[in-house]
């Protein structure tokens, strides 16, 4: 807990511009500077001393974000926050919080293995060869995933993003209108497990109202339905691929030398298919 009159300091980075240090008592946030690294510098108020660690972070965090929004630039935030002297006294865990029996398995973590690894280079390949925005939707639901923002309205972004690469194979597969029946026509014909019929109406419900249109009537959306509806879009385009990877071109394929410690893969040439 701290007290009044406590002075909480955060460091600030940019791209676009150059800090300087403005400091008063008309403004909140002051920018101050020791060596080259720039600093938000906040002293508690009267009230303030109530509030965690976390909700003064947070607030610096919201000033970054009327920072950019004034400037057109990109100003972020270290996850730390340091006393008078520079001492931290605040620093957000580097944790990632887990649906244990849909994100890791029971038994532990499991070792990739080479198959495993020469899949993901074909499917990679597939996704920029058919749908390349996927990258773009799949990393950024992956970060939000990640990130540690304590709000329950949160996931339902997540979802919108998974959403959104269903939305891109259905519309590749058909060439119309990604709507809700085609989405579940595809994934009933393709024999997709990781949701059914119901689950996947749900995550319509919820990224037409919670994410696309989400004026004022954003309800709780949990991390177990955004990883769900995460599985459902990458169980969808490993089936599209099998499913349509026939006409693919045969290429070269591989042999394996593996030890305890380590593997080495090799490139041969052959009429195989890769997995045959």
């Amino acid at each position: 807990m701290r007290n009044v009159g406590d002075t909480i300091l955060c460091p600030i980075h940019s791209l676009a511009k150059i800090p300087k240090q403005l400091v008063g008592d008309a403004i909140l946030y002051e920018l101050v500077r020791k060596d080259a690294q720039y600093y938000i510098r906040y002293r508690l108020r009267q009230g303030d001393e109530i509030f965690p660690d976390e909700a003064h972070y947070m607030k610096m965090q919201i000033f970054c974000v009327g920072l950019s929004v004034t400037t057109l630039d990109h100003f972020w935030t270290d996850d730390v926050l340091l006393d008078q002297d520079f001492n931290v006294i605040w620093e957000r865990p580097k944790m990632i919080r887990l649906v244990t029996d849909k994100e890791v398995d029971s038994t532990g973590p499991a070792t990739l293995t080479i198959p495993e690894l020469i899949k993901a280079q074909e499917i990679a390949g597939w996704i920029a060869l058919r749908y390349p925005r996927v990258f773009t939707y799949h990393r950024t639901g992956l970060f939000l995933l990640r990130n540690a923002l304590p709000t329950q309205y949160f996931y339902a972004d997540v979802l919108l993003n998974f959403w959104k690469i269903l939305e891109l194979v259905v519309h590749d597969r058909t060439n119309r209108k990604p709507t809700l029946q085609r989405i579940m026509r595809e994934c009933t014909e393709l024999k997709l497990i990781a949701a059914d019929i119901d689950e996947i109406r749900e995550f319509f419900v919820v990224r037409s109202r919670d994410s696309a249109h989400d004026f004022g009537q954003v309800q709780e959306v949990t991390r177990r339905k955004a990883v769900e509806c995460k599985l459902l879009a990458e169980e969808l385009i490993i089936f599209d691929y099998v499913d349509r990877s026939s006409a693919l071109p045969r290429i070269h394929v591989v042999t394996v030398h593996e030890s305890a410690e380590r593997a080495a893969v090799r490139q041969k040439t052959g009429g195989e298919r890769p997995g045959e």
